[in-house]
């Protein structure tokens, strides 16, 4: 009997599954890999957008500048923000599906819609 600190078992689990289930899996983690790629190059244009918003305050020479500069800087932060949310959640939808799918391809006779 294995248990779960036996070196063995996740190859012979490996070897229990459907290959179709195994491919699934890595296809859904390749697009997981994307999102997170995509989401680390947003993280890092938000940094330097912010960086260059602090740079054209540090410049500013009244309050009224000063208010236009961070009130263009906030719209756009929400702009960017609110597609970039719309876009995680299509491609988290994507992959849950991709996940189901890949379950129920997987396990013959399961649906991959929930509740069927």
């Amino acid at each position: 009997m294995t248990t779960g600190n036996d070196s063995s078992a996740w190859p012979a689990l490996m070897a229990r599954l459907p290959s179709s289930w195994v491919e699934s899996c890595s296809r859904v983690m390749g697009a997981s890999q994307g999102l997170a790629e995509r989401w680390l190059a947003s993280r890092a244009e938000q940094a330097r957008l912010t960086a260059d918003a602090v740079g054209q305050l540090s410049a500013c020479r009244n309050p009224q500048e000063a208010v236009a500069i961070h009130h263009r800087w906030l719209a756009q932060t929400v702009e960017r923000l609110s597609a970039e949310v719309m876009h995680y959640r299509i491609q988290a939808s994507v992959i849950s599906l991709q996940s189901l799918t890949a379950f129920a391809n997987g396990h013959p006779g399961r649906s991959p819609e929930p509740g069927a």
